[in-house]
């Protein structure tokens, strides 16, 4: 049952563009995320330092190439296993607190949407729901809720090539 208007029809949805800028639609997240500062700030900073743990062990494999065994210096490793062992296991801690924090943050986030979508949903008139498909507006407020931990993620791949 398509309305008069062909607004529920599949072609007009594809058809359809998105007409809010990045930045709009990052501040309309950014409300919901808010309440989150802390996780996000812990995150983030999480993210720098597993950054930078990350490049210090290539590092340390350069020095102990080129310091220790090429220098046929072995008692070098007695003090480049132990920091090399304690770079990794931070790394693998700040990495494991990166996603911890995220995904508190995305899973949040994603419900304060969902309880929005629901509410608006509440006070729109019956005809709305009448004229259109029931399933197809119910499938379209979960799936975009659902899209939304997946954005940074999809655009990442697809921008690497």
């Amino acid at each position: 049952m398509a309305s008069q208007y062909n607004v529920f029809s599949t072609q007009y949805e594809e058809s359809r563009k998105r007409k809010s800028s990045d930045r709009v639609i990052v501040r309309k997240v950014y409300r919901y995320a808010k309440d989150y500062r802390r996780n996000l700030a812990i995150g983030i900073a999480a993210i720098v330092l597993s950054s930078l743990t990350g490049l210090a062990s290539p590092y340390l494999h350069k020095i102990a190439i080129d310091q220790i065994i090429l220098a046929m210096n072995l008692s070098g490793f007695i003090w480049w296993v132990p920091i090399f062992v304690v770079i990794t296991l931070a790394n693998y801690a700040l990495q494991y607190v990166q996603v911890y924090q995220m995904r508190i943050v995305g899973e949040n986030v994603v419900a304060k949407m969902r309880d929005d979508m629901m509410a608006k949903q509440q006070v729109i008139s019956l005809r709305y729901f009448s004229e259109g498909e029931t399933g197809r507006i119910m499938s379209r407020l979960i799936n975009d809720a659902n899209t939304v931990p997946h954005i940074h993620t999809t655009r990442t791949h697809t921008d690497t090539g």
